[in-house]
């Protein structure tokens, strides 16, 4: 009895860990074409660069 509240704990771990591996082919993929042709209508989307310029630039 006195292992269950770790034995808890590693299970919660293992399901969080195992739940967060479906995330992971999203990230660090490039924008589809969709997103891109979405983010031209963006104000602070510059075409040329294909980069988000800061609205306000000297804030920091």
């Amino acid at each position: 009895m006195r292992n269950l509240p770790s034995l808890i704990l590693m299970t919660f771990d293992l399901a969080v860990l195992l739940g967060s591996c479906s995330i992971w082919e999203q990230l660090g993929k490039g924008p589809s074409q969709q997103e891109l042709s979405d983010f031209g209508r963006s104000p602070h989307f510059n075409k040329e660069q294909q980069v988000f310029e800061n609205r306000r630039p000297k804030i920091l």
